[in-house]
């Protein structure tokens, strides 16, 4: 039912192809207008010897452990990648005003670090053939069955900053649901990072338990692109995929929606792209500064969107969210002046005040100012490309204003409820159900597409009830412990087709499923997954299943591969 997606690799490659892309041309010198352009505007910021360096340098492989296991980390290890330093960063924290620079918050940078991998370029394209291979058949089943997302290291960045804020602010998620926007969401790196984060959360998987529910509103433009990003979200596998609304159209459209309605927002706008430069050489020849000036009307008016859309935080209370307004481009008329315009025509009235909040010490109010802050912009080195990111607060300013949509409220569970459209049931968090009702009110009308809601869990198909995947997560969740464990599942390491039969002990089973029967349907638990299966014989001392699942998938599961 889903297909694989293209690679966020430099070199895009064939989503057939199991090779590791090919040596991508390098930067050259031919660049002189760009080079003179940004010796100017970023006068000492701009370091010849090192961005000038890194550009002409192919870009590095770097990739997200979303399942971080010792066997993936042996794999990563032999294909040669190494865990990524606080080195590899070129993070140039400054202030507007005065030009001082700053460290960034040891807590964005601890969630930049976190199951991070790098392999240097020269490194791929000095390998022979085989290892070529061996990388490139990893990457493809280890993307599709979720173990990884690649991503280069500066676009993690807003989502770390908005990981690392949510931890210093738990008591955003103790009363009610946590609900986050992601405006411009293709091709969906962010999205992926974002539910990756937003689980080990849920799950408290550093002994503290931050939320019960929350909801992931991803928004794109064009409806295609918007399904994709929606699938590269349940090639994740997690439970987190029943929190997920996609929807697709114009992210201005979404100035329909109740303000202060999301606790974060990420507004990634479309922009020249200049900072990607190393990504596709060819985009020097079309390099001019038109190219930013062009997408400033449209950078603003989806950062006004956003920032009416994000809840205040009232004066003397709690911290609340932040809106995260970020670009791949160099270029400070589409960062800087973006930032600066918007928050000068929105400040000065007796509601709200948007300030700028200091990366360098999250949430510490003391450090931001009403229009001047610390941007966080990130200039090319030799692990990654160009980037900009700025965090802004809403404050509120009269104590009667209504903060949040009061639907909001008294809907935290962590109980997933079903729903069934024709063939497919989904998977929904109840808060994520709510979200998707308010959202089908307000955009009602508007070019806004409802691309889905929630994570499909079964398809009935000929009297056979199957199980997606995708949703087998979340499945495990709702069966309330009623699966057949699997303790050693094994299988022929040449994996092909989709249905699999195999035989467990009955000392294996757990009592409660004490009761099955031939042709009853149920699920198989192995190694915290779980698949679907139908029950073909029961013997004395064993049982035998037939299950379904992609070639992939079994082969996560699999312990000998």
């Amino acid at each position: 039912m889903m297909h694989a997606l293209e690679d966020d690799l430099c070199t895009k490659r064939n989503k057939h192809d199991n090779h590791a892309p090919e040596s991508a041309p390098m930067v050259t010198q031919s660049m002189s207008p760009f080079i003179q352009y940004y010796r100017s505007k970023l006068a000492s910021l701009w370091k010849p010897d090192i961005h000038e360096v890194a550009m002409s340098k192919p870009l590095p492989l770097t990739i997200r452990a979303i399942k971080p296991s010792s066997s993936l980390q042996a794999k990563l290890s032999r294909l040669g990648f190494r865990k990524v330093r606080e080195t590899d960063f070129s993070l140039n924290l400054y202030n507007q005003k005065d030009g001082a620079m700053r460290t960034l918050d040891i807590d964005i940078t601890q969630e930049l670090l976190s199951n991070t991998w790098i392999m240097a370029k020269e490194e791929l394209y000095q390998s022979n053939a085989e290892k070529k291979y061996q990388l490139g058949v990893f990457l493809s089943d280890a993307r599709i069955s979720g173990e990884i997302l690649q991503q280069e290291l500066n676009s993690m960045l807003p989502v770390s900053i908005l990981a690392a804020a949510l931890k210093k602010t738990p008591n955003l998620t103790k009363q009610r649901n946590l609900r986050v926007l992601d405006l411009c969401a293709a091709p969906g790196s962010k999205t992926c990072q974002l539910l990756n984060v937003l689980d080990n959360l849920l799950k408290g998987t550093d002994n503290k338990s931050y939320m019960t529910d929350f909801i992931v509103v991803a928004n794109e433009l064009a409806s295609q692109r918007a399904s994709r990003t929606q699938t590269r979200c349940f090639f994740q596998g997690n439970a987190t995929t029943s929190h997920l609304i996609v929807t697709a159209g114009d992210g201005r459209n979404y100035a329909n929606m109740q303000c202060n309605y999301f606790d974060f927002i990420l507004c990634d706008v479309p922009c020249s792209g200049d900072g990607t430069i190393r990504k596709s050489p060819e985009k020097l020849n079309e390099w001019t500064l038109d190219n930013a000036q062009k997408n400033k009307a449209l950078q603003k008016q989806l950062l006004k969107v956003g920032l009416d859309r994000l809840k205040a935080t009232r004066m003397g209370g709690d911290a609340a969210g932040i809106l995260l307004y970020s670009t791949c481009s160099l270029n400070p008329v589409e960062n800087d002046e973006v930032v600066l315009e918007v928050l000068d025509e929105l400040n000065g009235n007796d509601f709200y005040n948007y300030e700028i909040v200091d990366l360098g010490d999250l949430f510490n109010c003391e450090n931001a100012n009403e229009t001047q802050g610390l941007f966080l912009r990130v200039l090319p080195a030799a692990s990654h490309g160009g980037f900009f990111v700025c965090a802004i607060r809403k404050m509120c300013l009269k104590d009667d204003i209504v903060t949040g949509y009061l639907s909001n409220e008294g809907m935290s569970s962590d109980e997933l409820v079903m729903t069934r459209d024709e063939k497919l049931t989904f998977a929904i968090s109840p808060g994520t159900k709510q979200c998707c009702i308010d959202l089908q009110k307000v955009l009602h009308g508007s070019s806004v597409q409802l691309i889905g809601c929630g994570v499909p869990v079964l398809y009935q198909s000929n009297n056979v009830t199957s199980i997606l995947q995708e949703g087998c997560v979340c499945l495990s969740l709702l069966s309330n412990g009623n699966a057949i464990p699997v303790l050693d599942l094994q299988l022929d390491e040449k994996i092909s087709g989709s249905k699999y039969t195999i035989t467990i002990p009955i000392a294996e089973l757990l009592e409660s499923c004490d009761n099955l029967i031939p042709g009853m349907a149920c699920i198989v638990e192995h190694s915290n997954s779980v698949l679907p299966c139908r029950i073909l014989q029961i013997d004395v001392n064993k049982i035998t299943i037939e299950f379904t699942a992609r070639p992939q998938i079994m082969k996560r599961l699999v312990k000998a591969i």
